[in-house]
This record gives C-alpha cells, structure tokens and sequence, in this order.
C-alpha cells in the first residue's frame, strides 16, 4: 500500500522478451521496488548497518526464518530471468 497515495501497488513484476512494433527483439526485465528486502543488511543485521540507514534494524528474518529463505529463493529466479536461456551443445536448456 502506497503511504503516499493510500493505493495498493506490485512490489515487483517480471515480463517475457517480445518484438515490438518494429519486429525489434526487446528483451526480458523485473522492475521491482523492494530493493530494501535483497541487500545483506537485511539478511543479516548483526553484520550492521549502511550510515544512511535511519530506521532500526528489524528482526523479521529471525522471526520468520522461511522469509529469508523465500527472499533468496527470489534472488536466485530473478539472476536466471535476467540471463535467461543457457545454451550448451547446439540446443537450449533452461534454467530451472
């Protein structure tokens, strides 16, 4: 929920390459806006904190320790996404 619009938002959505209107290849993106929840400040806060950090830390991993194994989980589909396919001996794999 936007604090400043009082609206409900994605916090992070993913697209499939396609062509354009040109027939131009554009290739495939995740926009996100949590990029809070991915850095490794967040994933483990005894390590401390950037200087422009103002809020306390939180303690919602330790709460919740699948949390954190969900944001990882995450990371991990959103590196294969941005690299997309692998090829290896003249056919395409996946990255799953």
């Amino acid at each position: 929920m936007s604090k400043a619009t009082g609206r409900p938002f994605n916090l992070v959505v993913a697209f499939e390459s396609a062509a354009d209107d040109h027939g131009n290849l554009l290739g495939r993106g995740i926009a996100e806006s949590s990029f809070h929840h991915l850095v490794d400040y967040n994933w483990d806060t005894e390590m401390g904190c950037p200087s422009f950090l103002v809020e306390p830390p939180g303690d919602g991993y330790k709460r919740n320790p699948q949390a954190l194994e969900d944001i990882k989980t995450y990371v991990r589909n959103a590196a294969r996404v941005a690299v997309g396919p692998v090829r290896s001996n003249s056919s395409w794999l996946s990255n799953s």
